[in-house]
């Protein structure tokens, strides 16, 4: 049996990915009959059907999402090889991909996009918002070169480093602040309307957690996945909620929003740069791990983001 020729293979990920040969078609910059002829010939070559067409799109076999899992790997890695070879030439070239959570995502995504676009016009850099389960997923299925998680489980496919170790606040209405000093121990929450993200959310699990060790009565009046409709309804005077500074440093700079440091216990958690162990990053991924590193250090060093460095 010859090996699979990469472009086919790239075709076969693409419509895999998009559930359409039109919109893979339309991606890749080819006519469509000539993508059905590619799929026809792997087909032939591996003795299997890939795909099931019907009305909707395309429907992945057995065979074809076995293709697909190890398949898109191997594309993105020789994607990485040919920017790195070509780098060699030149000024850094290829694309990045980082996967990043949703409590961080407001505060770093805009400012990372805009430096590292300037100093790395040839580099594309994409960025997905995760929880960190799904991050971590992702960073070992080969969809991402650099993840931000919280608090990594220990694996052998991670490499994980620790970014900073962050507080975590009381986040009240400005018209309806808890206690009379900056920091609360974490009976305050008893009897609180909070809004938090549904489970299994890490920041959800923690603080659940932590009160029910102490013997803390909470209650989730609503269920939320989306930071701002959260910073909404605590800004309206509807709820409280348990996040970290950052998301919230404008808000609270401008009057609308206060916030209480969690003490006893005191509620704390792990920022992790993660990579994959199976497969080396690009010149791209390091430039961008680089980047990201200094953007954290001077949040902090700011004060935009209540949190200690870790080296």
């Amino acid at each position: 049996m010859e090996p699979l020729a990469p472009p086919r293979l790239r075709y076969f990920v693409e419509i895999a990915r998009l559930g359409s040969f039109s919109r893979a078609a339309t991606a890749l910059g080819i006519a469509q009959p000539a993508l059905s002829r590619h799929v026809r010939a792997m087909e032939r070559e591996l003795g299997v059907q890939l795909l099931h067409r019907n009305g909707r799109g395309v429907l992945l076999t057995d065979a074809g999402r076995q293709l697909l899992d190890r398949g898109a790997p191997l594309i993105e890695q020789l994607q990485r090889l040919q920017a790195d070879v070509a780098a060699l030439a030149g000024e850094p070239a290829g694309k990045v991909v980082l996967g990043i959570p949703p409590t961080i995502c407001l505060v770093l995504a805009t400012p990372l996009i805009t430096d590292f676009r300037r100093r790395f016009p040839k580099v594309t850099l994409e960025i997905i918002e995760g929880l960190s389960g799904h991050i971590h997923e992702w960073l070992s299925n080969g969809r991402l070169d650099v993840g931000v998680i919280y608090d990594a489980p220990r694996t052998r496919h991670l490499q994980a480093d620790r970014l900073l170790e962050e507080d975590l606040f009381l986040v009240c209405p400005a018209g309806k602040p808890i206690g009379q000093g900056d920091a609360v121990p974490i009976r305050a929450l008893a009897g609180l309307p909070l809004i938090m993200p549904r489970q299994p959310h890490g920041l959800r699990m923690l603080v659940e957690a932590a009160a029910r060790r102490r013997g803390v009565p909470i209650t989730i009046a609503y269920e939320m996945d989306a930071l701002p409709v959260i910073k909404d309804l605590v800004v309206r005077g509807d709820a409280y909620t348990v996040l970290p500074s950052n998301p919230v440093y404008d808000e609270v700079a401008a009057g609308r929003l206060v916030l209480r440091r969690i003490e006893d216990p005191p509620l704390t958690r792990t920022l992790i740069l993660a990579t994959s162990t199976r497969q080396p990053l690009s010149q791209a991924a390091r430039l961008l791990v680089t980047q990201l590193r200094q953007l954290v250090f001077e949040l902090v060093e700011s004060g935009k983001w209540s949190a200690v460095i870790k080296t």
